[in-house]
């Protein structure tokens, strides 16, 4: 899934989270779902029929996958700043540390994994997730040069 569809995901979670009933109730079916499954409302999709398993099966793998980040990331808004930015820091250094290494499919799975972790630690807000980014990417560019330099 792209971030996109997962700073959409986390959004729509987030407004059910702050908005309760009604603000879940308008969502799409498939939305509805996802988010119940997130918000680990079972009440929300015995009140559409499903059961915890038919969620599962109608979410898909990939929105299913999706859950864990995001009921980490509504957890998150709970939190104290001064938590959430040390937690902010520690996965900053992680993804550096990923962005450091040699170019392959475990890297890009690790490149998404820690983009998604940074988004939800920072609530969907876009200019603290730039900010972390970049951190991360320039952190990195030092590294893989001192490599290349053989320090």
């Amino acid at each position: 899934m792209s971030e996109a569809v997962f700073r959409q995901f986390l959004g729509k979670a987030l407004d059910a989270k702050r908005g309760g009933h009604d603000a879940w109730a308008v969502q799409s079916t498939g939305e509805k779902i996802a988010v119940a499954l997130a918000l680990n409302r079972t009440d929300w999709l015995a009140e559409m029929g499903c059961t915890l398993a038919d969620a599962i099966d109608r979410a898909g793998a990939a929105w299913v996958a999706m859950v864990p980040a995001i009921a980490k990331a509504i957890r998150y808004e709970d939190w104290a700043p001064q938590e959430r930015e040390r937690e902010v820091d520690v996965c900053t250094q992680s993804l550096r540390n990923v962005l450091a290494l040699p170019d392959g499919p475990a890297k890009d799975t690790a490149i998404q994994a820690g983009r998604r972790e940074l988004l939800a630690l920072v609530g969907g807000d876009h200019e603290a997730y730039a900010q972390a980014i970049a951190r991360a990417e320039g952190a990195a560019a030092i590294i893989r040069a001192q490599i290349q330099r053989g320090q």
